[in-house]
């Protein structure tokens, strides 16, 4: 898939699992439950949409812009996410293990539940995120900027 512009699909019929999904924009999509498995990608926008329950284990995606994202208990684990932008996504209960969030911007996001386990969140900003039983276990926080967060570890 490259540089096409995906508005209010039906992840039903979708299966990007190990797919190049470069500078592809899903807006305002219902993917809850798609198996995005090992996709690769530059710049791929999934904006306003609804990835609950999807696994995007593996992923590696350069530059993604996933703002306002509903990911309720969607895997992210060991997904390449670097400068990944979740502004204002709402992450609860979702698992990023694992993963490379180096320098994503993660500010006014719905932390609660998320498991950040071994994950590198260096030079991530959660500046203003929010979020009751958040796991960092083991997760490089070096740089992390948790400015105004209302953040509680578990």
């Amino acid at each position: 898939m490259t540089s096409g512009l995906f508005r209010r699909v039906d992840g039903k019929v979708l299966k990007p699992g190990g797919a190049e999904i470069e500078r592809t924009t899903f807006l305002e999509s219902d993917l809850a439950g798609a198996a995005v498995i090992r996709a690769r990608g530059l710049m791929p926008i999934f904006q306003k949409s609804d990835v609950s329950g999807a696994d995007f284990s593996g992923v590696r995606f350069v530059d993604a812009v996933l703002r306002e994202l509903v990911a309720h208990g969607a895997k992210f684990v060991g997904a390449g996410l670097r400068a990944a932008s979740f502004y204002r996504a709402s992450l609860a209960d979702a698992d990023l293990s694992g993963a490379d969030l180096m320098g994503a911007d993660l500010r006014k996001t719905n932390l609660t539940g998320a498991r950040f386990v071994d994950a590198s969140l260096y030079d991530a900003k959660l500046i203003e995120s929010a979020g009751t039983g958040v796991s960092f276990s083991g997760a490089n926080l070096t740089r992390a900027n948790f400015d105004r967060s209302k953040v509680v570890t578990l």
